[in-house]
């Protein structure tokens, strides 16, 4: 079997973030048609803080060049697979020397999500620097280029002027089972699920929907589960609000919650807590944030929300109508676009279109 090197400086063991979930996808992705070594950037703090002298982006570093470049010297890889568009110079010197068979992975537009990050901060200056150097360099230097949505991809050409080659969109690993199509199980109390790791656009995503919108929602309880989040229970538990925070019991989560609720204002790629409550067939409210680089022309699936009257009146029609726990056609969406099945036979035509890779 021919080989490849996966280069990421996300902990592929520790998948409980969105972008992490994605690294590990790509990396089963890449495994599927290549044996794929993996080297994991992890570097001192003073070695990230050196890096920027140097244009790279932190964590990445001079070091991680010097190593990568000997892995590839030392083995005969077919494929090179960057998880980041943040490696652009380590791109740009493989592409000197010779390297041609380079795919680097987009998870967003790394140069806005800086943005958004240190929002005012003064320390985003170098960030967003060495952001738009670096993805520069790989859109110019990579033999193929991925973007996650058609949302990044318009936003790239209109940074860099130059488009991506192919967009692989979020896709998960199926875990559902048939016990999530029945719709005779009783809760004591009906709830809405809010999915996600704790930071900034999660944070004020559950803030904004637990003041705005839980208080019209009289019949219905609200749980927050995903890592961290336990550390916001004073900012968020109410009378009709629970913080469950980090869990190993997602599936549970999902399987009793009537409907998910993912009312994010910003941020950037695709969000991967959608693709995952699709698969276990529920009812979405979210903002047309949440639902960036997904299909919604199934409004019984996806229902966008933009204003707390906008949920509050969806949630409640939906509970008048007494909405179903499995539903059906958002499981019928996951299936055609964001199995993991569809990412192979995506990935499948980028490597079979370039001659590089035949």
């Amino acid at each position: 079997m021919k080989k490849a090197l996966f280069v990421t400086y996300n902990n592929l063991s520790d998948a409980f973030t969105g972008g992490t979930q994605c690294s590990l996808r790509n990396f089963r992705m890449v495994s599927n048609f290549f044996d794929t070594d993996i080297y994991f950037v992890d570097n001192s703090r003073w070695d990230k803080f050196l890096s920027f002298f140097r244009l790279f982006f932190p964590p990445i570093t001079i070091k991680d060049k010097r190593k990568i470049t000997s892995l590839i010297k030392n083995n005969e890889y077919e494929c090179i697979f960057f998880d980041s568009s943040l490696f652009g110079i380590i791109v740009k010197s493989l592409r000197k020397n010779g390297q041609k068979n380079i795919i680097s992975f987009f998870h967003n537009v790394e140069f806005d999500y800086v943005s958004v990050r240190f929002g005012r901060n003064i320390i985003k200056l170098p960030y967003l620097l060495s952001a738009y150097f670096n993805e520069k360099k790989t859109l110019e230097n990579s033999t193929i280029s991925v973007a996650l949505s058609s949302r990044d991809d318009n936003r790239i050409f209109r940074l860099y002027k130059t488009k991506p080659d192919a967009i692989i969109p979020i896709t998960f690993d199926d875990l559902y089972t048939s016990s999530f199509q029945d719709n005779s199980k009783k809760d004591e109390i009906n709830y809405l699920l809010f999915v996600g790791s704790l930071n900034r656009s999660n944070l004020d995503a559950a803030i904004w929907f637990v003041e705005n919108v839980m208080p019209y929602l009289k019949e219905l309880k609200l749980i927050i589960v995903g890592k961290n989040f336990e550390k916001a229970k004073h900012n968020l538990e109410r009378s009709n609000v629970s913080v469950v925070g980090t869990t190993d019991q997602i599936d549970m989560y999902y399987d009793n919650a009537i409907a998910v609720v993912c009312p994010i204002q910003h941020g950037a790629g695709m969000k991967v807590k959608i693709a995952e409550a699709l698969m276990f067939g529920k009812t979405i409210f979210g903002s047309q944030e949440a639902f960036e680089g997904y299909i919604t022309k199934n409004e019984n699936a996806t229902i966008i929300c933009n204003t707390e009257a906008e949920y509050i009146e969806e949630i409640n029609a939906f509970v008048r109508n007494k909405g179903k726990k499995f539903n059906t056609e958002s499981r019928e969406l996951f299936e055609n676009y964001y199995s993991f099945n569809r990412a192979i036979s995506n990935f499948n035509d980028i490597i079979n279109s370039n001659r590089q890779f035949k």
